[in-house]
């Protein structure tokens, strides 16, 4: 529904409308953490919100959340998924096809860090791609088993890039893309369909803030 709308600000919790002239609601002001990282809308069911918490960036006035909360009911009430180990979040997503997949990126060296998945809707999670800051992660949009991952630590290690996987992330093969991707905003775009049903992905650099398109 294109009326309902969700937000989340850097220490301000989820805040939502629910009609285009309506006032914004403020969702979690009850949660262990306002400090948003990232926020997912199940595609087969809308009222199902994902809100995962810790800012996704490394300046001083920036927070550590709690843990990825979900509600089944449009931002009403929330439950806590767990996850204290993980102290931010750049993205979550939702399989499209399969509700009870979930992807999310750790951000910062976490205990459990780089590119996580439940198969089970959130209530247990697996590392597939143990990295330090992903900072960014898009899925294929008609491929749910090929996603798009980019590392970026501030620290420009040697696995800093783009990474993809084409089997929901059992093996991940590095593009080899430039080593300073932006950190300051989200390095990567959703990927769009091009000539022949080909995903074409748009990354950002720091040098070049037009950003390369990859066509993969």
């Amino acid at each position: 529904d294109p009326a309902h709308v969700y937000v989340g600000g850097c220490g301000g919790g989820v805040w939502g409308r629910h009609d285009p002239g309506s006032i914004w609601t403020p969702l979690t002001n009850d949660l262990e953490s306002l400090a948003s990282g990232a926020l997912a809308i199940d595609p087969r069911n809308p009222q199902v919100i994902y809100y995962a918490t810790g800012e996704s960036s490394l300046f001083i006035s920036s927070y550590n959340g709690r843990a990825i909360f979900r509600s089944t009911d449009g931002g009403l009430t929330w439950a806590h998924l767990g996850h204290e180990f993980v102290p931010r979040f750049s993205r979550v997503l939702v399989d499209p096809t399969n509700s009870q997949i979930l992807w999310a990126a750790a951000y910062d060296n976490a205990v459990m860090r780089g590119v996580l998945r439940s198969t089970n809707g959130g209530a247990t999670w697996s590392g597939l791609l143990s990295k330090t800051d992903i900072t960014g992660l898009v899925m294929d949009p008609v491929r749910p088993d090929t996603l798009y991952a980019a590392v970026g630590s501030i620290w420009s290690t040697g696995d800093n890039g783009i990474y993809k996987t084409t089997n929901g992330g059992s093996s991940w093969t590095s593009l080899g893309a430039p080593a300073a991707l932006d950190r300051r905003r989200r390095p990567l775009d959703r990927p769009q369909l091009g000539p022949r049903h080909r995903a074409v992905l748009r990354a950002r650099a720091r040098s070049d803030p037009r950003g390369l398109l990859l066509r993969r």
